[in-house]
């Protein structure tokens, strides 16, 4: 009989705390909107939530004292420090436009004369900005008459990670389901399989933790430094298979998106700036604060700076020879950069400090002055 009471207790004691978490996770899901989800766009968009609201330090990036405010607006680009901004000029393409860890109106963007709305999104592909590219002409109030499209990096890491299968405008699905993972590593999984995003309590501690003062998000960039350390690099023969699969299979897969762009934005009326993307895959390196480049991985050993540099000069060459051929603007702001000391402008491998989005601004400027907008 005892032992029958006390089975009792630890099952009540077990059992309550979970119909309170349980009902609580009901609760959330009906009555509380999880910032941590994205409904995803029509026509396969990639572009920020509305009216975001964080702040972050640099802390272990680079040297900037102030914490740093990322905010969006209501048609979803990256706030400059101006609500009345003209939408007429885009900038378009990964986390090197976002440029999140730079001061509001301190963005390359930003700096542009004249300045352009930035819709860079983290882990944007060149596919993205085609979908974009149509998704903000069919939506903005006054359809944008000049685009900056900017990708390399994340090209490649696609081609690496998942070949070139895919890498095409039809079938395309690559969703924004989690739009603060990069400020709040959500898309870690707490318990084998659920991630902190796919748990209204989960996220709700998450987030009450996170805005109580500017956000420290230096750990995963340091763990992801650590992983790469310790691999093996990837030989050289192992190496050629790849450049070659890179050269036969998936730049022409990437040829047929630019020239997809090409025809949409000539359809449509927008002037493209297509800039070449710099990158610190170099020796002559020296970090603002600590070296937090990494490499891409292929099947289980790291490529090399030299290889990478190697595979991402292909992409950006092409990128600048497909647009010389249609008479297209194109800006070689890898070339720009590598005339300047790397170090003090990117504070991993591509990712730009505030001096970098300065020189990149400066780089750029010379050119679109020409534009008509």
């Amino acid at each position: 009989m005892a032992l029958k009471n006390i089975l009792s207790v630890v099952v009540i004691n077990l059992l309550i705390p979970f119909l309170i978490v349980f009902g609580l996770e009901v609760f959330l899901q009906l009555f509380w909107k999880n910032p941590y989800l994205n409904t995803p766009l029509e026509i396969s968009a990639r572009l920020h939530a509305k009216n975001m609201n964080i702040s972050v330090v640099t802390d272990g990036f680079y040297l900037h004292e102030e914490p740093i405010s990322f905010r969006t607006l209501e048609d979803r680009s990256i706030y400059s420090g101006k609500i009345e901004q003209d939408k007429r000029f885009l900038a378009l393409g990964g986390s090197t436009t976002e440029s999140s860890l730079v001061p509001e109106g301190q963005r390359w963007p930003d700096l542009l004369n004249p300045p352009a709305a930035n819709y860079g999104v983290s882990g944007n592909y060149l596919v993205d900005s085609y979908y974009n590219l149509i998704y903000l002409h069919n939506n903005l109030d006054s359809p944008p008459t000049a685009v900056t499209i900017m990708h390399a990096v994340n090209d490649l890491e696609f081609f690496v990670n998942r070949g070139s299968q895919g890498f095409d405008i039809q079938n395309w699905s690559h969703p924004l389901e989690n739009p603060l993972a990069i400020f709040d590593n959500t898309d870690r999984q707490f318990i084998p399989g659920v991630r902190v995003s796919d748990s209204s309590v989960m996220s709700l501690i998450t987030y009450l933790r996170n805005n109580t003062g500017a956000r420290r998000i230096i750990e995963p960039y340091v763990a992801q430094r650590r992983s790469r350390d310790a691999m093996s690099s990837l030989d050289n023969e192992t190496f050629q298979q790849l450049k070659n699969q890179l050269v036969s299979e998936f730049l022409p897969q990437r040829f047929a998106v630019l020239e997809k762009i090409y025809e949409t934005a000539e359809s449509l009326g927008i002037k493209l700036v297509m800039l070449t993307q710099p990158h610190a895959f170099i020796e002559d390196y020296t970090p603002p604060i600590q070296d937090l480049r990494v490499t891409p991985v292929w099947q289980g050993s790291k490529l090399t700076l030299d290889q990478t540099s190697v595979l991402i000069d292909l992409i950006n060459i092409q990128t600048k020879m497909s647009a010389q051929a249609r008479g297209i603007m194109v800006i070689d702001l890898a070339n720009c950069l590598a005339t300047h000391e790397v170090g003090p402008l990117l504070f991993d491998s591509v990712h730009y400090s505030l001096k970098g989005s300065r020189v990149v601004a400066e780089c750029i400027n010379g050119d679109v002055l020409g534009l008509n907008l």
